[in-house]
Order: structure tokens, then sequence, then C-alpha cells
């Protein structure tokens, strides 16, 4: 094969205009030591940038092999096999082909589980309205029924009696001088598009995903510390076998702990609550049930679904499971719907089917930090067809 051909096809990848068969070969040379610089050399031509001799090693190849492993679903496509840092080159090729490279940042790659032929992308014109990707916000409201409004820019002190809470970014820090004081409550909310982490009175840390809330008391007294959870959150709780730390989910669940770190995933509109242990251990409850308690190993998760007795998982997939706190979207044997509802909460967005719930799987990773315009161009390529309306209303389309 000629440089012209290679640069022939490196260019048309860029555009995203590869057929199938081209999209084989362009993969299957990029995995050729006698192609590969040679390809990327071409990209940097195309694009002006300049890409570092590890990007293969380190970047490009682990992709690939993730995308050809056996137990894998079919292959449709791999999205994005170059990492690309620096985007102001675009311009020149147009907003889509920016998204098609703001997917390469991401490392966005989908795979389509589907029974039928991949079936072309119909429309486009959502790539003309975008949305950006949340970030660390919250709301917070103090025991006096004020409230302060938190971002990542943000950085201040709040004085609740005894008690001073540190703002630096997005985070909050409680501090608690005299333990004497009355116990008073505050309640951390996260809306959709945002997430925060908070350190409590003790020093645990508890990370809150988009759309949930924590309530938890300025000062832990007594015989336990508690808190009550809705949405989701990683919890990394300090030690204190005197003290043990409890969280109440919805009225569904209570997890007692000592000294550990953990996820809850209780989300409403998803139909099952879900307690995974990453370190340490947990006895989970569920309530209002004549049901015992079970105490968790690491990787094993507790489920709780409307009418079914608990169940308890071993070996769950943690790496899915913390992608949301890691900044990463997983969609790892995700449904549509699975998908959708990720993409509701962090886009602010909301999800209407035109005829019922396409049955499409997908699997990969993408970063949060990339563009709705961005993601949706991956999944308009895996056979999603959508339209974006005013209103933030995504419609998805047969």
């Amino acid at each position: 094969m000629d440089q012209p051909k290679t640069y022939h096809l490196v260019r048309k990848f860029i555009a995203g205009q590869l057929s199938p068969l081209e999209q084989q070969e362009f993969y299957s040379l990029l995995q050729d030591e006698e192609y590969s610089a040679e390809m990327i050399a071409a990209l940097e031509t195309l694009t002006g940038d300049v890409y570092t001799a590890d990007v293969m090693d380190e970047t490009l190849l682990p992709l690939l092999q993730r995308a050809t492993q056996t137990d894998k679903p079919h292959p449709l496509q791999v999205v994005s096999p170059v990492r690309i840092h620096r985007l102001h080159f675009l311009r020149g090729w147009g907003w889509a082909a920016a998204s098609i490279m703001v997917l390469f940042s991401a490392g966005i790659y989908f795979w389509w589980q589907h029974s039928r032929d991949h079936i072309p992308v119909k429309d486009t014109s959502y790539l003309a309205i975008d949305i950006a990707p949340g970030t660390n916000k919250a709301i917070l409201n103090l025991a006096d029924g004020s409230s302060v409004t938190l971002d990542s820019a943000g950085n201040q002190t709040i004085t609740q009696g005894a008690t001073t809470i540190k703002q630096s970014g997005g985070q909050l820090v409680y501090d608690v001088h005299d333990g004497n004081t009355a116990v008073s409550y505050n309640n951390l909310v996260t809306p959709r598009g945002g997430n925060f982490r908070v350190q409590l009175p003790d020093g645990s840390m508890v990370w809150l995903n988009a759309a949930s809330s924590l309530r938890y008391p300025t000062a832990f007294k007594g015989k336990e510390r508690r808190v009550e959870l809705t949405g989701e959150a990683y919890f990394e709780v300090v030690k204190n076998a005197e003290m043990p730390f409890r969280v109440t989910v919805k009225d569904r669940m209570e997890i007692e702990v000592l000294g550990t770190s953990f996820n809850i995933n209780a989300y409403t509109e998803e139909n099952s609550l879900n307690a995974t242990l990453l370190e340490g251990g947990v006895r989970v409850l569920p309530l209002h049930t004549n049901e015992m308690a079970v105490i968790l190993d690491p990787g094993q998760q507790a489920q709780i679904r409307p009418s079914e007795k608990m169940k308890v998982v071993s070996n769950v997939d943690v790496e899915k499971i913390m992608a949301w706190k890691n900044g990463l979207f997983n969609f790892e044997n995700a449904s549509l719907q699975e998908v959708m509802q990720q993409l509701e909460r962090w886009y602010n967005i909301e999800v209407v089917y035109e005829k019922g719930i396409p049955e499409m799987n997908f699997g990969g990773e993408v970063s949060k930090n990339v563009s709705l315009a961005g993601l949706l161009n991956g999944l308009g390529k895996a056979g999603v067809h959508f339209r974006i309306e005013e209103g933030r209303r995504l419609i998805v389309m047969p």
C-alpha cells in the first residue's frame, strides 16, 4: 500500500466518511508497524497537530485490543482510536468533524448488539444545537432554612454555630470546634448536570452524583453517625468502632459500616436500588420487610427491587459502577434506555421516545467532559436516530 492510499484513508477517517470495508482496512493498518507511523504522520499533516510516539502504545492499541476481544459484542466500529488534545485546528473541518475529534479525545467506542444491519444516520442537524456537560455545582440547604449556591469557582467560608464549612471549588469541608454545641442538619443537593464532594464532620468523604442529595448533621454525636441519601453517592468512611456509620436510603435500605468504601445507586427512575462494597465490610438491611440483614464482602452488590427479596451479586463490574466518580460514562452492556438515563442526569435534558424504546445495547467508555453533540455523534454512528428540540428535549426516533 502506498502513501497516497494511507493519506486518503486518514482523511476520510477524520471526516467520518469511511465505509465499512475502509474501516476494517484502517484499523488493521493501524495495528501494523509498517503503516501505523505513516498514518500518524498523515494525521499530523492533515490536522496540524503533533502526536507523541507513545500514543500508539498507551492509547490506541489498548482500545483496539478491547474492541477485538472475542467475548465482546460484535464490533460495529471503533469511533475513537486516537486521543487528540487540542481542538483549535478543527475550525476548517466544520462542526461535524470537530465533534468527531471531540470523541477521539474522550476515548469513546460503541458496539451495536442489535440483530439488524447498521442503518446510516438519517439526520445530523442535532450537531447545530450543543449542550455543555455537567460541572461541579450544588445547593447547600442550611438548618435555618437559608440556601447557599455552590459551584466549581466558589471559595467561601460558612459558619454554623461552632461548625465551620469551607468551600474550595467542588468540595465542602466541615470542621467542628466545640463538641458541646447543638446538632443541626444540612442538606447538600446536586441538580441535574452537577456533582459535588463533601468531607463530613468526622472526616468521611462523600462524592454526590448528579440529581442526588445527602442530609447529614453538622456534628456527629451520640452512638452513631447517620446520614440520608437520595440518588447516587460514593462513600469513604473513617473508621470508628464505637460510633458506626449508617446510611438510610429512601426508607428502603439501611447500610451500617465501621470503616469502608462503597457506592449506593438509588435513583427513583431506575428499577433497582444497589449498594456495592469496594473495601471493608458493610451490613445491608432492607427496611419495612421481614428480611434479615446481609454482610457484604468486597466486590459484592446488594440489590433491592420492588416486590422482590434482596439479592446479593458477587464479582460485579466495579469499574463500571465507579465510572461516574472517575469522570466517565461506562456503557458496557447498557441498554439504550440506561444510556439515556445517564445523559438526562448529566446534560440536564429530557429524553422522549417517539415510537417506543429501540432494543439496542452498547459497550465502552467516554469522558463525561465531552459535549452532548460529541457524544450523540458517536451514538448516531451506532445506529441511534434522534433530534434535539428547544427546551433541551432529545427525541429518539425509530
